[in-house]
């Protein structure tokens, strides 16, 4: 059966997350439903990860295995396109090897994170507003590094029962001030845990405030501990921005 990873950008800000759930619209729930109709025939995909309630992607990959060739990707996009509300948009389709995971033959995930003490009636819908101000900024701007490198991240996301370790290896975590008063955090890594980029956020902005130091991030990292007090970062403005594979093997369906 052929498998085909296809690739979306989304607006999550009207869904309980990525993953399907009994009696909430979930952007993998409206996916199916439209792959039912399109196909008569239930069709589960699988995502290179699982992004929270109000958390944006501008790039995610899911696969799925359909019993039909696809040979016209415009024409199923359309299709897609008119069956899945307008915050869903599906953009490419591939075919892949049968043994292709999207998320386990990820080799590394991209996410960014906006905030600001600017307000901008527009552009804060996908900000956070800091609103107390960041009178530390440098502090807060040479701090990001202390998170790269391989790492265990209890202390850093939420538990997971189900997952049999936190290390992570960071490849990337910089803040990049694009304009004034404007911050983008940026991170890369070979797998994200439940909600860190979210904590890593909110520590980050925290040494901005004055609330905490580069030392305490060194503590919590050297004795991680999932019950260690965190400060999320609100979803709204987080993005997972890309999903990096070796595509050497895709062939692209037009």
């Amino acid at each position: 059966m052929p498998r085909y990873a296809f690739v979306l950008q989304y607006n999550g800000s009207n869904y309980a997350g990525w993953q399907k759930q009994h009696q909430q619209a979930t952007v993998q729930g409206e996916i199916e439903r439209a792959f039912e109709i399109l196909f008569n025939l239930h069709i589960p995909i699988v995502a290179a990860g699982r992004t929270d309630a109000g958390v944006h992607a501008r790039q995610m990959v899911f696969h799925a295995e359909i019993d039909q060739v696809i040979s016209d990707a415009k024409k199923v996009l359309k299709s897609l396109r008119g069956l899945t509300p307008k915050d869903i948009l599906v953009q490419q389709i591939y075919l892949v090897k049968d043994d292709f995971h999207a998320r386990f033959d990820a080799l590394s995930r991209q996410y960014s994170y906006t905030f600001t003490d600017r307000l901008d009636l527009f552009k804060n819908q996908f900000e956070w507003v800091i609103r107390s101000g960041l009178p530390h900024r440098q502090a807060m701007l040479e701090s990001p590094v202390l998170f790269e490198g391989i790492h265990d991240f209890a202390s850093f996301s939420k538990q997971n029962p189900d997952l049999l370790n936190s290390n992570c290896e960071v490849f990337r975590c910089v803040i990049y001030e694009y304009s004034p008063a404007v911050y983008t955090l940026e991170i890369e890594a070979n797998r994200f845990l439940h909600s860190m980029v979210r904590c890593i956020t909110g520590v980050l902005v925290q040494i901005g405030q004055g609330k905490c130091t580069a030392e305490m991030i060194r503590e919590r990292l050297s004795v991680p501990d999932f019950k260690s007090p965190r400060f999320l970062a609100p979803p709204h403005a987080l993005f997972l921005d890309k999903v990096n594979y070796d595509t050497s093997t895709w062939t692209e369906i037009s």
